[in-house]
């Protein structure tokens, strides 16, 4: 994933998402809270890759997942977030 383009493209593809999904981080929220069915679990694969490509906007979209889990929380629900990442040498 080398831009934000390519994470909604991700995020599109998912069966529970909308066709009108509106490829920003407002819609994102609304997905994952108004069309998706908790749990919800979400393993962001190499996301190190990610974060150096998304720059910010890495930091924004985590941001969104963690108000959705807090929305999702509060209504009895629940929305995990994985960020899987090599392991450091030791």
């Amino acid at each position: 994933m080398s831009s934000e383009d390519d994470f909604h493209d991700q995020i599109a593809a998912h069966p529970e998402t909308p066709a009108f999904y509106g490829r920003n981080l407002n819609a994102l929220h609304d997905v994952l809270v108004g069309f998706y069915q908790s749990p919800v679990d979400v393993t962001w694969k190499d996301s190190h890759i990610a974060r150096e490509a998304l720059g910010r906007r890495f930091s924004l979209i985590l941001d969104v997942f963690g108000d959705a889990g807090e929305d999702w929380h509060m209504q009895g629900g629940s929305l995990g977030v994985i960020l899987e990442m090599p392991e450091e040498d030791s």
